[in-house]
């Protein structure tokens, strides 16, 4: 999952010139399918920050939240100051949907200093796991 992260700040792979910092507990096993929803939730953000913000950095962390919750959070110093977060916008109907589906839930920020905060939380069924199915990150 990490590898996969990083990736997004790669021109020809998500962002273009989008330096991102990620960390992930060490230790941290989840399900695939919880994997691929940080990863698409990271993913539409991400780009949202390289596209529509003129991001330049963003940092991605990934922790446990809470003995069957994990939590993504997704920093970026957007340039543009005025952009705000658009109930209407495709690209947060899609991670909102995203962490509904799973019985997670989505936080929004924007702090005056032009910082736009993502941060996602979603359930983990860590003991229900069964073998093979789950993926160290």
């Amino acid at each position: 999952l990490a590898v996969a992260l990083r990736a997004l700040g790669e021109p020809g792979v998500g962002a273009e010139r989008l330096r991102l910092d990620v960390a992930i507990d060490g230790g941290l096993e989840l399900p695939a399918r919880t994997c691929l929803n940080l990863y698409r939730i990271a993913e539409e953000a991400v780009g949202r920050a390289a596209r529509r913000l003129q991001a330049t950095s963003a940092r991605i962390r990934i922790e446990r939240a809470g003995p069957a919750m994990v939590r993504l959070e997704i920093a970026c110093d957007g340039q543009d100051r005025s952009a705000r977060f658009d109930p209407a916008d495709l690209w947060l109907r899609t991670i909102q949907y995203r962490a509904e589906i799973t019985g997670g839930r989505l936080e929004l920020r924007t702090a005056a200093d032009g910082t736009h905060r993502v941060a996602c939380e979603l359930p983990v069924e860590i003991n229900r796991i069964p073998t093979g199915e789950a993926v160290r990150v």
